[in-house]
């Protein structure tokens, strides 16, 4: 009798239950597709992640852009979490029948399938490439987009014939991109420029670097990275042994620097010149004359937005160069100006590297002629480098080392999950950061053109 009584109160309760999932109903695709994520990012099981997008996909009429999302997902769980390399490529190439490669996401999915054949070879590679291109117009974003790929991972795996056939057209691509700015475009033409001539150079074609300097200078003259090019070419031309020539393009490039510092309007202008003239002399490897400017601008323009960027920078060449006396008081100068600030820990970084003796002048590299990389493994199918991470960077020569210009940043879909993202190529001068020198990683400080990133403020190392 008891048991019987336990049982009828039990049926409210059941009823109750039933009717809420009555109401609730199945999960949304929203839901499925959030409970996937659930399970590759927090859970890592990839099995019951296949089973939940798998239910998903079956879903009739789809959401397209729900679609996409779950072939993503699914081309990363696949490459990653279960290794099944071909059913990862299919679900990219689910996206691009779905959408097709003139959306966005169907772009990016045609270039990671492209950049999945990298196992295979750059040629297979290529392959994918040529295909991708001949469906497209020539003078197209997408054209250009696929372009600047191919440039990026070229360059990311050091493929140096490809690179030196591959630099022209690739410029040329750029220039007649109808959707960019010309800021956008000098940008984006600077770094291959800049790229293509470390190659001439590495070759030992220091002829050939120069004329693609030059070639920049024409294309855009009087911008800030054409007003330093002269400098550039006078250390090629130190370099390929004609001093006398090397001489008078340097005489005249600072002929010109001070002319534009007598014509300055404010000690914004009269900063950035200094510092130039201090990246120039290191170009040309006179680093006494090269210290004297930078400790000048360190000292008289107190309230300069990079200066603490070109103390870091300085203090790390110095290192490099030997005279860690001289980089650590900078340092140590820098810690105390700077204090409770990323610039703080990366100064004190540098003083830790100093004691440690892992400063060390390295030899130049020798010139030869590199191989094709060995094939990428299977299960690295990795997120194609699009033009978004050349152009949502700020872009600086020398000149304005420390006063960057800003580019509008470009869109592009974010990456599957689970597909690793490539290294972007290696900049020709690598910047000189706080998190750079905090990575403990060995810096590079160069006075080429480079990428800088925006400084940290105090507050926000908090």
């Amino acid at each position: 009798m008891g048991a019987r009584m336990r049982a009828l109160r039990l049926i409210p309760a059941l009823a109750a239950a039933l009717s809420l999932l009555i109401a609730c109903g199945p999960p949304t695709p929203e839901e499925l597709l959030e409970q996937a994520e659930i399970e590759l990012t927090q859970n890592g099981d990839a099995t019951e992640a296949e089973l939940i997008l798998r239910r998903l996909l079956s879903t009739p009429d789809l959401d397209p852009e729900i679609a996409v999302q779950a072939h993503m997902l699914r081309a990363g769980n696949f490459a990653r979490g279960l290794n099944q390399i071909d059913r990862a490529r299919a679900e990219l190439e689910a996206i691009v029948d779905l959408v097709g490669v003139n959306s966005e996401q169907g772009l990016q999915a045609a270039m990671i399938l492209a950049t999945s054949h990298l196992d295979e070879g750059i040629d297979a590679y290529d392959t994918e490439i040529a295909r991708l291109t001949a469906g497209l117009p020539s003078s197209s974003e997408e054209a250009m987009q696929v372009s600047l790929h191919r440039w990026m991972v070229i360059t990311n795996i050091n493929a140096t014939n490809e690179i030196w056939e591959t630099h022209g057209p690739t410029i040329d691509r750029v220039l007649a991109a109808e959707t960019l700015r010309e800021d956008e475009k000098r940008d984006l033409v600077l770094r291959i420029t800049l790229q293509a001539v470390e190659q001439a150079s590495l070759r030992g074609e220091f002829q050939t670097a120069i004329e693609l300097l030059e070639r920049f200078i024409e294309r855009f003259p009087g911008s800030d990275p054409a007003e330093f090019m002269p400098f550039q070419i006078a250390g090629l031309w130190q370099q390929a042994g004609e001093t006398e020539r090397a001489e008078s393009t340097a005489a005249a490039a600072f002929t010109r620097l001070d002319e534009r510092v007598a014509a300055a309007q404010t000690s914004a202008e009269v900063a950035i010149l200094t510092v130039m003239r201090g990246d120039a002399y290191v170009m040309l490897e006179d680093h006494i004359a090269a210290g004297e400017a930078y400790e000048y601008a360190f000292n008289n323009f107190l309230d300069y937005p990079r200066r603490p960027e070109a103390m870091l920078s300085w203090s790390v060449t110095l290192a490099e160069q030997g005279s860690t006396e001289r980089a650590r008081e900078l340092a140590t100068r820098l810690a105390l100006e700077y204090p409770n600030s990323n610039y703080d820990l990366a100064a004190n970084r540098v003083i830790q590297r100093i004691d440690q003796g892992l400063y060390s002048p390295e030899p130049p590299p020798a010139v030869e002629e590199v191989e094709a990389p060995a094939p990428a493994s299977p299960e690295e199918i990795a997120e194609p480098v699009s033009p978004e991470p050349m152009m949502e960077e700020e872009v600086a020569t020398p000149e304005t080392n420390m006063e960057a210009v800003p580019i509008e940043e470009v869109s592009a879909p974010e990456a599957p999950e689970g597909i690793s993202e490539e290294e972007t190529a290696e900049e020709t001068a690598a910047p000189v950061t706080p998190e750079s020198v905090m990575e403990g990683e060995p810096v590079e400080a160069s006075p080429e053109i480079e990428v800088v990133e925006e400084p940290v403020s105090p507050e926000s190392a908090d």
